[in-house]
């Protein structure tokens, strides 16, 4: 099925949503039940006689961390390399896509960190960084997340969530000349699917960086101990990690506690 692209206006309803991608794509569309998700939103729908995921994003952090063009990018280059859904169709300018749905489902936060799971997460994730960045790909650097989360928060007068910052930029600056590769940048259980191989869903803050700020979010998101990470790396890397890698995977570590402070904080209006 050919991949169908849309650009009109601003964001739309579920029910919106729906007649704006039967009317665009020429195919049958019908919602069948919402999934229960952290941001954003999305639902189970028949699309052209197939199961897909029809997510709409309600949650936007600006330019350049939000960049649906960009996301579409790097999802079909994941897609190429079996790494993701099929997309069945986008609209980036209203942050609508449509994906083919597996029913494998997402893995539960405990099945990750099983052995099976940590080992088909690094190799998803070892796969995912040998994909070649495209010379025309442009991202966002974690300077400027934590730049534009600090500014949405209305750039709050403490010295704790100051020194998140600052760890953010004392990464960027460690990693300055390190080399870049496609990174999802949101290792979470939920938007990791129990597929053969695993596969990445929900390529929303998806970029070229640094490859440890991934494993350091795996890490982060999911509590690993000493030995779960030795799990993972090896599964990742292929052996372990000599000294120096260590020490850039504990920046990453540090660096990706600070963001997600930074992330979390209430937006001011």
């Amino acid at each position: 099925m050919a991949t169908v692209y849309a650009r009109v206006g601003m964001s739309l309803s579920i029910d919106a949503a729906v007649e704006h991608i039967g009317r665009m794509s020429g195919c049958a569309i019908e919602p069948l039940r919402a999934f229960d998700t952290i941001s954003n939103a999305a639902w189970l729908v028949h699309f052209d006689g197939v199961e897909a995921v029809l997510r709409t994003h309600s949650l936007s952090f600006g330019h350049p961390v939000t960049d649906h063009e960009r996301e579409l990018i790097i999802h079909q280059l994941a897609v190429d390399h079996a790494l993701s859904p099929d997309i069945l169709f986008a609209d980036p300018a209203k942050g609508l896509l449509l994906s083919r749905y597996e029913p494998a489902g997402a893995f539960d936060a405990d099945v990750i960190v099983s052995r099976t799971g940590l080992e088909s997460v690094g190799a998803a994730l070892a796969r995912l960084h040998r994909i070649p960045v495209p010379s025309t790909l442009t991202g966002y650097t974690l300077r400027e997340a934590a730049d534009c989360y600090w500014r949405r928060a209305g750039q709050p007068v403490d010295a704790t969530l100051r020194a998140c910052v600052q760890q953010v930029y004392d990464n960027e600056a460690a990693t300055a000349h390190a080399s870049q590769v496609l990174c999802h940048r949101d290792v979470l259980h939920s938007n990791v699917l129990q597929t053969r191989p695993v596969q990445f869903i929900d390529w929303e803050f998806a970029s070229p960086g640094d490859r440890w700020f991934d494993l350091a979010a795996m890490i982060c998101w999911h509590e690993l101990d000493a030995r779960q990470r030795d799990i993972l790396l090896v599964a990742y890397h292929g052996k372990p990690l000599p000294p120096r890698e260590h020490q850039a995977l504990a920046r990453a570590i540090t660096c990706f506690r600070a963001l997600c402070t930074l992330w979390s904080l209430p937006a001011v209006t």
